[in-house]
């Protein structure tokens, strides 16, 4: 059976470092505090930043972001039990789409896991 999976929030723990690097973002970069909800993933839905304010971080911590972001505990296992399970592991990700590095990072990440998924969308 082939199996499509995401990265973010099920392979990597992005959204941990995005929230973290978000909040330091506010406080010490706009000299605020804007957080509207803490439990909210979306920058647009946590913080009152305007558009230019999301895209001014997005632009300098998307990539940084990603080559800090850690798998997920159980994820390489999972992983791995599926695999060994016959199944085919499609990655299916809107990562790389503003920002192409993002998607080299990945599967640089993957690769030094011991990782392979048989295609990447």
């Amino acid at each position: 059976m082939k199996i499509g999976i995401d990265i973010d929030g099920v392979i990597l723990d992005y959204e941990r470092v995005l929230k973290t690097y978000g909040d330091l973002y506010d406080f010490i970069e706009l000299k605020k505090d804007g957080i509207i909800s803490r439990n909210e993933h979306y920058l647009r839905n946590r913080y009152d930043w305007t558009q230019e304010d999301r895209m001014n971080f997005f632009t300098k911590y998307s990539v940084k972001l990603s080559k800090q972001t850690d798998l997920i505990p159980g994820a390489k296992d999972v992983i791995n039990m599926i695999k060994q399970d016959g199944h085919e592991l499609i990655i299916i990700s809107a990562r790389g789409g503003m920002v192409p590095e993002m998607k080299d990072v990945a599967e640089e990440k993957f690769s030094q896991e011991g990782l392979v998924f048989s295609k990447y969308y």
